[in-house]
């Protein structure tokens, strides 16, 4: 089972990426289950030339083409090194990302997009859990603010309703073959969250349509 999180920056992945890390360790052990975890969008590789060009120029950062490039080969380096024989495979991001980055970029097509994504991305498999932080457009331009951190160009509010309008036409609609199976939940995120509350609400989520059906196989 390839269970994934996925959201816009700014909505808190990392941190509940790191909380249920330490809860499927725990509910591996208790069980007798494997687990592997696959970041696909993280520097999994940084003595690549292309990570080392790309880290100290910052108009490669900002070339569209160029991240794509650095973006799918990250992604086929961790399909590579992942065991996907596991009984759980936890990741922090997916090629829902990558979808939903390169929504509609090709004369305006989805069928285009996609295409380019299935080629350059063609190892890693696609999620069979799909779990969506939504916080609202204000939110996430405060938490963006307050990391005190250069804005990526991916996180401008102008792409951010860009790529919250790409999540909900691919999770709503069969434009994409790849992802036909996977089934996806949103968990709100809210201004008075802590953590452990967002964490919570995700690992009731998980158990209750994920973690029982593991055990019940």
């Amino acid at each position: 089972m390839y269970v994934c999180l996925e959201g816009l920056d700014g909505s808190g992945k990392t941190t509940l990426f790191n909380g249920l890390k330490i809860k499927f360790d725990e509910h591996c052990k208790l069980h007798g289950l494997t687990a592997e975890i696959a970041c696909p969008t993280h520097n999994s590789n940084p003595d690549s030339l292309l990570e080392k060009l790309y880290n100290r120029n910052s108009r490669l950062k900002n070339s569209s083409l160029f991240r794509a490039l650095i973006y799918s080969r990250r992604s086929n380096f961790v399909a590579k090194n992942t065991n996907w024989n596991s009984d759980f495979v936890l990741g922090d991001r997916s090629i829902v990302t990558s979808y939903v980055t390169r929504w509609r970029k090709y004369r305006g097509s989805a069928k285009l997009s996609s295409l380019f994504v299935d080629i350059m991305e063609s190892k890693i498999p696609a999620p069979d859990f799909v779990i969506m932080l939504d916080a609202s457009p204000e939110l996430l331009i405060r938490r963006l603010k307050a990391r005190n951190q250069d804005i990526d160009i991916d996180e401008t509010p102008k792409r951010s309703m860009e790529m919250r309008a790409a999540y909900k036409e691919i999770r709503d609609s069969a434009l994409i073959s790849r992802l036909g199976k996977a089934l996806w939940v949103t968990v709100p995120i809210y201004d008075e969250d802590e953590p452990v509350d967002v964490l919570d609400r995700t690992w009731k989520i998980l158990e209750e349509n994920v973690l029982q059906l593991s055990l019940k196989e």
